[in-house]
């Protein structure tokens, strides 16, 4: 399923080269690492930016693990709505079974 949004003309030219070519939207996030890294986690990380959901909405995010301070916050806007769809600050300890940390489905032979 492919999604399109609408996008302007764009002209390149570069000395004698022209060309034209479509420009979307562009999802980038930047990664902050503060502290010493123990087993394979920094004491604080941020996550910032936008991304595109599996729909192709471009959200943005914003994600903080602060391991000091036992804290976890993550908000995440809906840029073209402005609606907030995820909006959670919790005690890092209490923020279990997400993402990878998800406990597996047990198969039965």
């Amino acid at each position: 399923m492919e999604h399109r949004r609408k996008s302007k003309d764009v002209t390149v030219q570069l000395v004698g080269v022209s060309a034209k070519g479509e420009v979307g939207r562009v999802a980038a996030k930047g990664h902050t690492h503060i502290g010493e890294k123990r087993r394979g986690k920094y004491d604080y990380e941020a996550v910032l930016g936008h991304e595109f959901n599996v729909e192709g909405n471009l959200m943005h995010k914003e994600r903080i693990f602060d391991r000091k301070n036992n804290s976890y916050k993550e908000r995440v806007v809906n840029t073209d709505t402005g609606e907030v769809v995820r909006d959670i600050e919790e005690p890092l300890s209490k923020h279990i079974d997400h993402g990878s940390a998800k406990h597996k489905k047990q198969t039965t032979s």
